[in-house]
This record gives structure tokens, sequence and C-alpha cells, in this order.
């Protein structure tokens, strides 16, 4: 597949001025008091990484009970380059925010799709994965396009963007939201639900390991650009999270690691360093622009 290039520092940067200028910060401390908090983290010798331990391969409990996958490792590399141990705490969609907020965790990772509604909330990084929404349905549910979803059940979680694709997509289906990944699977696997709506790249994996579903080749909307996620206001950290990210994709670490649990390369490459127009995140800082 063709290589995505995109310019992310700059379109962050615009995203998360203008989120700024919208909400006051949610933390319990001041902007300056946020200055100290990549100190704090070295102080404390841990990092509250939130991930979503029922969407595997990014995060999920391995048969020892301990956290694992993409977002986990990467957790884990991003601790190391602070000198501290990583602490990951299983969130939902539904509440990664509430968790960042109230301060339960540093950063979220969780594949959070950058939206400007979020950014209201949030301040994200550039993005370290691209990713569309796929269509996961059983082979007998006879659903070969986006069309056929009208009148089927279609399951998707609570807090994604998930629902809105659907609706767009097939506003006569039934939209069934379920609490994370997993049950949403399952409702697909038993037969309560026709379809699943999620990460293309998560789905793409789900495919490859159940010989009863199947992706389909067609997506739902445009492309989406994940990031980390941290409390609004908290430019330091934010900034570290960025350097950190252009670093491992640059020296190859994350593309390893993708590798690693996906057992291919990303659908779509991240490439920081090229111009891209059509990247999408223009469109996100539009969004946001215009909420504030």
């Amino acid at each position: 597949m063709k290589k995505l290039a995109i310019t992310v520092l700059a379109a962050a940067t615009a995203l998360t001025l203008a989120a700024c200028s919208a909400q006051p910060s949610t933390s319990s401390g001041s902007a300056s008091a946020n200055t100290g908090v990549v100190a704090q983290i070295k102080s404390r010798g841990q990092i509250n990484v939130a991930s979503c331990l029922s969407f595997k391969p990014f995060g999920f409990y391995d048969s020892s009970g301990k956290p694992a996958g993409y977002d986990v490792d990467l957790a884990a590399l991003l601790a190391k380059s602070l000198g501290v141990k990583a602490n990951v705490v299983n969130v939902t969609s539904d509440n990664r925010i509430p968790y960042l907020q109230t301060g339960k965790v540093d950063a979220v990772f969780c594949n959070f799709t950058i939206t400007g509604q979020r950014a209201q909330a949030v301040d994200f990084t550039i993005p370290y994965v691209v990713s569309g929404e796929g269509i996961l349905v059983r082979k007998d549910a006879h659903i070969k396009s986006a069309s056929d979803l009208n009148g089927k059940t279609v399951a998707v979680t609570k807090g994604s963007t998930n629902a809105q694709a659907v609706q767009t997509a097939a506003p006569h289906a039934t939209v069934q939201a379920y609490n994370d990944d997993t049950s949403a699977m399952q409702a697909v696997k038993s037969g309560q639900a026709d379809a699943f709506i999620e990460d293309l790249n998560f789905l793409t994996y789900q495919a490859s390991q159940n010989t009863s579903l199947e992706l389909l080749k067609t997506t739902l909307g445009a492309k989406e650009y994940n990031g980390w996620a941290v409390q609004k206001g908290n430019k330091a950290l934010h900034d570290y999270l960025n350097t950190f990210l252009r670093k491992v994709t640059e020296n190859g670490q994350s593309l390893k690691l993708f590798k690693k649990w996906f057992g291919a390369a990303p659908l779509y490459p991240l490439n920081y360093t090229t111009s891209d127009p059509t990247s999408g995140l223009d469109l996100v800082t539009k969004a946001e622009s215009s909420n504030g």
C-alpha cells in the first residue's frame, strides 16, 4: 500500500494551541505546575500510562495476567527513556479521558483517535498510528458492503467514534454499544451482532486469528490519526512525548514493535519528515478552531 507521508508537528501544535484557548486546564495544578510534570515522574520513579487492555494486540492481558501488546511495549520503551518504570492502567474508550483529567494516569495511549471535540478536553501528541474504520463480519452474515449494514445489528464500543461512522454509512442499522472490544467481538461471534466496526489495524489482526470472521475490503469514512493524550496545558510532558514518538519512528523501534505484534507492517506507515497536504490533520485543526 502506498506509503502515507504526513506533516504532524505543525498541525499538532496548531491543534493544541486552538484547544487551549477553548477550555482551561483540568489538572489540579496551574500551567506553571505542569512544567515540572516530567521531573515529578522521574522523582516518583514511575509513569502511569492508560491502555485499553481489551484491544489485542494494542493492549491485553497475557497468559500470566500481565499487560502486553504494542501500546504496553511502547510504554515500557518510554519509561526506559525517562529512567523509570511503566505502570499500565487498564481503561476503556469511555473512561480514558476522566482517568486523565483526575490524575489517575499521566498519559493515555489506547489507540486514541484525534478529533476536535476530544481536543477540548485533552492535549494530543503527534500521531503514532494511522488507521480507518473497518467492518468485521461473520462469514455467514451475507454482508459485503457498508450499505448491507442497514437492517443489521452493528456492535461498537462506548466512547469511540464508531457509532457516528455507522449512522453515516448505514442510517437504518441498529447500533449496539458495548463496554469494551472483547465484549463487542464476542457479540459478533455469538450472533448477537452481525458486524463490528473498529480500528482497521485491530480488526485486520482479529480476522487473522478467527477463521469464522472476515474483514470487508471497504472502510467507513476517511483515515483516522491516533495519538497519545495528556492533561490540558501539560506542555512539558506533551513535548517530551512528541520528541519520543519522532525518535522511535525515525530509528525504526516503533516499526519493529508493530511487526512483532501485528505480524506485518502498518497499513499506513508514518513519515514525520515529508509534507502531505492531504494528511487529514488540517481538518482536525479546523474543527477545533470552529469549536473554540
